[in-house]
């Protein structure tokens, strides 16, 4: 008598969410009560190479649209890629703290047309109330390397009014 393996694929959807903090919490495009800029600059510099990301975000009440380039030079070579598309943008409020943050998506040099909450900057924690106009900036380095003799930075700045308190 012969031995038979008999095996069952079942076909069931799964949805897995991997937790990043709290942007797995995000909805995939939440509406928000915030319109203006957000800008953003990442520079890494090196003997073998460079990288400069920057990026500009509009946010307004239909959504985020981002522009911007990346360029990359390595071995005496640049590589261009313009990012145009559509972005992400979700608002949080700690009232009890007196805070607030937000986090953006716009496109990478990878897929320069989709943007996904992977490929987050956030604002960290400011002072503010929800409903005023909110102005910030920050500055950190980024990808230092002393012995290799790599430098960079990050920079993101931004300038958002709450939708009553925006002038046309």
């Amino acid at each position: 008598m012969k031995k038979m393996l008999v095996a069952v694929v079942l076909s069931i959807p799964l949805t897995l969410s991997i937790p990043r903090g709290d942007a797995a919490q995000l909805p995939p495009k939440a509406p928000n009560d915030y319109r203006g800029s957000i800008d953003f600059l990442w520079e890494v510099q090196g003997p073998a190479g460079s990288m400069k990301l920057r990026w500009s975000a509009s946010v307004n009440a239909s959504g985020v649209q981002c522009t911007g380039s990346e360029d990359v030079t390595s071995q005496g070579q640049l590589t261009h890629t313009d990012l145009h598309g559509s972005g992400l943008f979700q608002m949080r409020f700690d009232s009890a703290r007196g805070e607030y943050s937000f986090e953006v998506a716009c496109p990478n040099a990878t897929h320069p047309t989709e943007s996904s909450w992977t490929d987050t900057d956030a604002s960290d924690k400011q002072r503010g109330k929800e409903g005023e106009t909110l102005k910030g900036s920050w500055q950190v380095p980024s990808d230092v390397d002393p012995v290799n003799n790599q430098t960079g930075r990050k920079m993101m700045s931004w300038n958002l009014c709450y939708k009553v308190a925006c002038k046309p």
